[in-house]
């Protein structure tokens, strides 16, 4: 059973710790005490994950927010939300296991790829040009859009084989493992690396303590 979390209130709660927006969604759901622990435990907090997100800007989210004042459409966006987001978490878990994407997976993220809900832009960074999808919600479906464009990047632009699941078999996170000999381990070294680090240290003091 997936526990609600009573902490989270602000866009600032949440971690972008997966190295791309697809694991970071996928990452709202996570491991506490041996509990799943539901970040999204409402539409609103979606939008608000999706603004913190940088995935729609605030006059997006202002919009987005007109579709919340009718229960049934938030209760609808956050079944959509969950669901998407199970599969999202089975398409990384069969990239890891070097299995195939199944294509059901593939043909959700070109359904809701379909409801458009904005536009792809040019934009000019520090260095060079990249396309960045400009969301433009008119319907509660498009809240989903930018999700699937994101999930979409991830596995036609990036390397798969860099898409790893944290080695704290207590955590569900993923990352992509940008780093420069791709031995990155942890999901963050603030939370799971610096636990399983101090217990192997405890486990070492143990051995040498019985030698």
């Amino acid at each position: 059973m997936t526990k609600i979390s009573p902490e989270l209130h602000t866009e600032s709660a949440f971690s972008f710790v997966g190295g791309h927006h697809c694991l970071d969604f996928v990452n709202t759901e996570v491991m506490r005490q041996g509990e799943r622990l539901e970040l999204l435990p409402s539409a609103d907090q979606f939008v608000a994950w999706l603004s913190a997100a940088n995935l729609l800007t605030p006059d997006a989210a202002e919009q987005a927010h007109q579709f919340l004042k009718q229960p049934e459409d938030g209760a609808t966006i956050l079944t959509w939300v969950r669901v998407f987001r199970w599969q999202l978490r089975m398409m990384l878990d069969q990239i890891i296991l070097g299995e195939t994407v199944a294509p059901a997976i593939v043909a959700e993220i070109n359904r809701w790829l379909a409801f458009q809900g904005g536009r792809l832009q040019l934009v000019q960074p520090a260095h060079g040009f990249c396309l960045q999808w400009q969301a433009a919600p008119s319907a509660p479906a498009h809240l989903l859009v930018p999700v699937a464009v994101v999930a979409a990047d991830l596995l036609a632009e990036h390397d798969l084989t860099l898409i790893k699941r944290c080695d704290n078999p207590q955590c569900i996170r993923y990352f992509y493992d940008a780093t420069k000999n791709h031995s990155r381990r942890w999901c963050s070294m603030d939370t799971c690396g610096n636990r399983m680090k101090v217990a192997a240290y405890y486990r070492r003091k143990r051995q040498e303590e019985h030698e």
